[in-house]
């Protein structure tokens, strides 16, 4: 596999939620994740979806990076997600939001 996203409405919350995206080092930094989150948008709002929401690790700088600048926001943290010494193995869930309304503006 060289790369994949996965997707699930969320229908009580209206929000679109990205449960999976994974890049070949190969295809990193070529353009394919953007399309990919690019793809996860336009689903989102074909959907009429408020919000496409995901997660990932505090350790995990480069997806963070890659999250804010795709116009994610940080809109929330969970210190014992993983376990309960997360924060002491710097392994904090970090919750990021790309809200649509913000975007089409």
């Amino acid at each position: 596999m060289l790369a994949c996203i996965e997707v699930c409405p969320e229908e009580w919350s209206n929000r679109l939620v990205v449960t999976e995206l994974w890049v070949s080092e190969e295809l990193r930094r070529k353009g394919v994740g953007k399309s990919l989150m690019d793809k996860a948008k336009e689903v989102a709002v074909r959907q009429k979806r408020r919000a496409v929401i995901l997660e990932t690790q505090s350790c995990n700088t480069n997806a963070i990076g890659f999250y804010l600048h795709q116009g994610f926001e940080l809109i929330g943290f969970d210190t014992c997600c993983y376990s309960n010494e997360d924060i002491a193995r710097r392994e904090v869930r970090v919750n990021l939001g790309f809200f649509l309304e913000r975007a089409e503006e």
